[in-house]
């Protein structure tokens, strides 16, 4: 077959080869050539990132006036580009013009298994990272930070720590002794009686949950999928633990999970009162009819997350359904009025919408990896794979643009009066979804006072 090398003195895996000069490569890619009985029409080298004048620019001028497809020989896809998405470019530029790239590498021959492994390579160090910590682990030994009641002793193993030890004891008996369940209960007496926990804080009810699930506590080791009873002394009794659990399984029985509408405006609503967020909680409630039957109904709330989590401020709930109507409202008056929201001198708008764009170029990055793993097995076509990256190539392209819009001058006025028109005309057009993610980029925050949102533009 006729067989083109090229080669980038640049890429990675030229300066991991102690033998990188021109002339080695020219060798391996003729002996390559020769082992494999391709025939030889030339050899192209890059020294850097190319241009219009690059090895690279005039192999491909060679090939379109030579008319002809020609496999495309490369020590590894790193020659193609810096990233991922350099090389896969590159490998469908050549697939384009009815040209085959190989790697000349007999464990890794397919350039996207080759590349993939190239992008893989921090995802392998952490692996070998990961599997000294199982043989660590395989021996009972702690690894991070202990569970409360415990501490890492001199020889890695779990020690326990007496006064954290009892306080452990007393939430699984508190907890057993209690008829309603008590999470909530048993966070307010530790907090009331100045028990504070490992870091000083307040307890909470996620905290005393978490502590009643841990198998820690009956001595058994758990990590990485690893199960090692009696590695170390117990706090509680398995029969305690147990009970614990069926207590617990007992109690959330039937409560099922409905699809109850998204709260809309999750993780921007306050209580003004203690400044603290305030959490979507629903409850159901249960009665009998005088027909004999029996009714249910479920209530959504905004609730002071201090109250529900840490006992502290009041009893403060407002329902879910009219608070996110008024402050609806409240927003629709504001845009109308032509309300620009708090000045950001800061640049906080800026550095977050910054942050929410890298996180979507992240995203796309992994559905990259994705798209090309695919390709890699088979189950994708070049041409499938051709089409999905200039879709991704699209999208990156309108998010880096963001991101460069928002570094200009006005640039938040201009974005944040696209978003008003958007909430004012399309408002009633969009899923639950879309309108949480409109309200967070149009509003920064919601104090309730008295039962009553006050809105704060972004």
């Amino acid at each position: 077959m006729r067989s083109l090398g090229y080669f980038n003195l640049d890429s990675t895996h030229s300066k991991a080869v102690h033998a990188n000069s021109s002339e080695d490569l020219k060798r391996s890619y003729l002996s390559y050539c020769h082992s494999n009985q391709h025939s030889d029409y030339g050899v192209y080298i890059d020294s850097g990132s190319g241009g219009s004048n690059s090895a690279w620019s005039r192999m491909i001028e060679f090939i379109h006036e030579s008319r002809a497809g020609y496999l495309i020989v490369i020590p590894g896809s790193s020659h193609l580009g810096k990233t991922l998405e350099e090389q896969v470019g590159k490998i469908l530029e050549l697939d384009a013009i009815s040209c085959e790239v190989i790697c000349a590498d007999n464990e890794f021959p397919d350039p996207l298994q080759n590349a993939l492994r190239g992008s893989n390579a921090a995802a392998l160090r952490r692996e070998k990272i990961k599997e000294g910590m199982k043989a660590k682990a395989a021996k009972g030994l702690g690894l991070g930070k202990p569970p409360y009641g415990y501490r890492i002793g001199a020889d890695g193993s779990f020690r326990l720590v007496p006064e954290q030890a009892k306080v452990i004891e007393l939430i699984f008996k508190k907890y057993l002794s209690s008829p309603d369940g008590g999470v909530r209960t048993i966070a307010s007496a530790l907090n009331d009686e100045g028990i504070r926990t490992r870091t000083g804080n307040r307890w909470s009810m996620v905290t005393i949950r978490d502590i009643l699930r841990n198998t820690a506590y009956i001595g058994t080791y758990r990590r990485f999928g690893l199960r090692i009873p009696g590695s170390y002394q117990p706090i509680v009794t398995p029969e305690e633990f147990r009970n614990v659990q069926d207590k617990m399984q007992r109690l959330s029985h039937g409560r099922g999970n409905s699809k109850a509408p998204p709260y809309l405006l999750s993780g921007i609503v306050f209580c003004a009162h203690c400044e603290q967020r305030m959490m979507g909680v629903t409850r159901k409630q249960n009665w009998r009819r005088k027909d004999g039957e029996r009714s249910v109904r479920e209530y959504r709330y905004y609730q002071c997350q201090s109250r529900i989590n840490r006992n502290q401020c009041d009893y403060r709930t407002v329902k879910a359904d009219f608070l996110e109507e008024q402050a609806i409202l409240i927003l629709h008056e504001k845009l109308l009025s032509g309300d620009e929201g708090i000045a950001d001198e800061s640049g906080t708008w800026v550095a977050d919408q910054k942050a929410r764009s890298h996180t979507q170029l992240k995203a796309l990055d992994k559905r990259l990896i994705e798209g090309v793993q695919r390709a890699a097995s088979g189950s994708l076509t070049l041409s499938q794979l051709r089409n999905g990256m200039l879709q991704l190539s699209n999208a990156k392209k309108v998010i880096n643009d963001r991101i460069n819009s928002t570094s200009h001058e006005n640039s938040r006025d201009t974005i944040m009066k696209s978003n008003g028109q958007k909430f004012l005309n399309e408002w009633g057009s969009l899923n639950d979804q879309q309108k949480r993610e409109l309200i967070k980029l149009l509003v920064n925050k919601v104090k309730v006072l008295d039962g009553l949102p006050e809105l704060v533009l972004a």
